[in-house]
């Protein structure tokens, strides 16, 4: 993996170096990594898939905690920009389909050896700011102190956060299930912020409507 002499792909940082680490965060609690490019389980209009997900069981169904995508060492401008706008679009159809009002959700970003972790906020109706919350390069030999600390506080950050979003949609999905009503949702749904439309770019296989000829005075 770090021999510079030996061409990789994206595939091979995913399998021989992220999902060693991301897979010891979920073990004995509940949660589960599905990796390689899958469809969003509750996103019926999605027309992306993600490198990985971060799903959490509950009665049989599964629920989108965070996306992350994922690319070979030092991409060039145009893929990383366009995995970065993937992810975010992937992240936002997750905070809009959240079973429970969440203001944010993180999202990772891997290019070989480095870490880009973001943040979507809903910051009013319809409107969503995302920001660059850490970054981390895993070096051929960990010797510094300094990026121990540096890469365990990212990653249990990132923890926390998905254990505190599991712990939230559970209480609220049980309470639903428990009153077996529609009043516990719409006061979630009142809670929330109202979404923008969809971010998903128009598809370049659309015919494009002809133009009317214009008229014989302004030719």
């Amino acid at each position: 993996m770090f021999n510079a002499r030996k061409p990789k792909n994206e595939q091979d940082y995913i399998v021989k170096l992220w999902s060693q680490i991301l897979e010891r965060l979920v073990r004995n609690n509940d949660l589960r990594l599905k990796w390689g490019e899958s469809g969003f389980a509750r996103i019926e209009y999605s027309s992306y898939m993600a490198d990985v997900r971060v799903l959490v069981d509950h009665q049989d169904d599964e629920y989108e905690i965070m996306c992350a995508e994922a690319a070979k060492g030092s991409p060039s401008k145009a893929k990383f920009h366009h995995d970065h706008c993937k992810l975010l679009i992937e992240s936002k159809d997750v905070l809009d389909n959240s079973p429970v009002a969440v203001s944010h959700i993180p999202a990772v970003q891997f290019c070989g050896h480095e870490l880009y972790e973001f943040e979507l906020v809903h910051y009013a109706d319809h409107f969503y700011v995302a920001r660059k919350t850490s970054y981390v390069f895993v070096p051929p030999t960990i010797v510094d102190l300094d990026f121990c600390e540096k890469i365990c506080k990212i990653l249990l950050g990132l923890k926390e956060e998905w254990m505190s979003f599991k712990h939230s949609m559970e209480k609220k999905l049980k309470e639903e299930r428990k009153a077996c009503n529609f009043d516990s949702q719409e006061e979630n749904d009142s809670q929330k912020l109202k979404p923008s439309p969809y971010w998903y770019p128009p598809c370049l296989t659309q015919q494009i409507p002809k133009l009317n000829p214009l008229p014989e005075n302004l030719i």
